[in-house]
């Protein structure tokens, strides 16, 4: 193959495939909503919903507004893309925006609901705004400001949709909310009564758990990652589980949707789950059960459970290991230390210092020098085998 021909595969690669941050967006409008939109294929509530950075100043004061590429599922995998925020892991991202006290960084979700204007097209959107810490009337109201000017006129009519962790907040200061002209949407009070966000099986115990005693319990062995979940709401942090039912609707887009489609895991919604009779008996008998969902469907859901006391516990540990992914072998690979490279240093020749894509963008910011992939700095192999060992 002539070396012209290998360049313009390596831009049809890189420019088809690539999820870096060239389809953000800092305002958007009826065109470039389509770059940033993600479509929830299957949830009972939303047609898409499209992620938003709001990334504050030493003084609290807001500074920048990112709509966050449709290709780039989390907050912190788009955050660490930008030169401010580069290196930091989950972790330390959720530190700068889930507390108050040196907060630099607000993160939010535009739900677009199913209904929809006949005229016009047009319908409302909810702003949800992640926080552990209590989010105030006049600070939700700051970021619908912030938001909405820079979105001009394709949001429409905005309200206010809590996430589990403000709920609780929001309803006992609804006046505050009010006088500051934010309107705030009650999920629970939609018609659907269940809806599955992510195809799947599991095998495991039920465990009815409230979200508040999640972290607890968890600490404590009471519930484990091969438990099948029955809660109130979602906790923000959730480690891997065998399936999660839940009581307040969600979206197929949220983290733990993302997690279970990973995993295979089934997410669904069913409300008033933790208050059902039927899933706290299945917690008292202690005997495991195998849960799976059928398909999605945009107005019910269909799942189903029967006891596993027919199966050995050999079988069920059998199945339990079919979850289980193929170990991932690096065999050919060369040593470059453990610091970043800079793009300038490397070309096509070190792929296996770097792997490939990042061996073929270096070698692209040469024939093509005004690309936005010039402050790169690739990782070299060996944190990818440390990782998967």
């Amino acid at each position: 193959m002539k070396r012209s021909h290998f360049l313009v595969s390596i831009v049809l690669v890189l420019f088809c495939q690539s999820t870096a941050w060239g389809g953000s967006h800092q305002k958007i409008d009826d065109s470039s909503i389509y770059e940033v939109m993600k479509y929830a294929a299957g949830s009972p509530i939303y047609s898409y919903s499209i992620k938003f950075s709001l990334i504050l100043d030493n003084s609290g004061n807001f500074k920048t507004l990112w709509f966050q590429d449709q290709n780039i599922e989390y907050h912190a995998d788009f955050l660490t893309t930008l030169p401010e925020f580069r290196g930091l892991n989950r972790r330390t991202i959720d530190d700068l925006a889930m507390k108050s006290k040196g907060r630099r960084l607000l993160l939010g979700t535009i739900l677009a609901p199913h209904e929809r204007d006949e005229i016009s097209g047009r319908g409302p959107h909810y702003i949800e705004i992640l926080g552990a810490d209590p989010l105030e009337a006049d600070m939700v109201r700051k970021v619908f400001d912030y938001v909405i000017a820079r979105a001009g006129e394709t949001l429409g009519k905005v309200l206010y949709a809590p996430a589990p962790e403000q709920k609780g907040y929001v309803e006992q200061n609804r006046p505050a909310f009010e006088s500051a002209g934010v309107a705030v949407v009650d999920l629970n009070s939609t018609s659907t009564n269940s809806a599955c966000y992510t195809h799947g099986w599991a095998v495991g115990q039920v465990k009815v758990i409230n979200a508040a005693e999640f972290e607890l319990a968890w600490q404590s062995g009471r519930i484990s990652s091969s438990d099948i979940l029955v809660m109130d709401a979602v906790p923000r942090e959730l480690p891997p589980f065998a399936a999660l039912i839940v009581s307040q609707p969600s979206s197929p887009s949220s983290h733990p949707a993302l997690l279970a489609e990973m995993s295979g895991s089934p997410f669904i919604y069913l409300r008033n789950a933790n208050q059902q009779k039927a899933w706290s008996d299945l917690e008292k008998s202690g005997e495991p059960i195998v849960l799976r969902t059928s398909f999605f469907s945009v107005n019910n859901c269909r799942f189903f459970y029967q006891p596993a006391t027919r199966l050995q516990d050999k079988e069920i540990d059998s199945l339990i290991e079919m979850k289980s992914p193929e170990p991932v072998l690096v065999k050919h690979w060369i040593d470059a230390g453990l610091e970043p490279i800079p793009l300038s240093k490397i070309g096509l020749k070190d792929s296996l210092k770097v792997g490939a894509k990042a061996a073929a963008v270096a070698e692209l910011t040469r024939w093509i020098p005004k690309t936005r992939y010039q402050m790169a700095w690739p990782y070299p192999l060996v944190h990818l085998r440390t990782l998967l060992s």
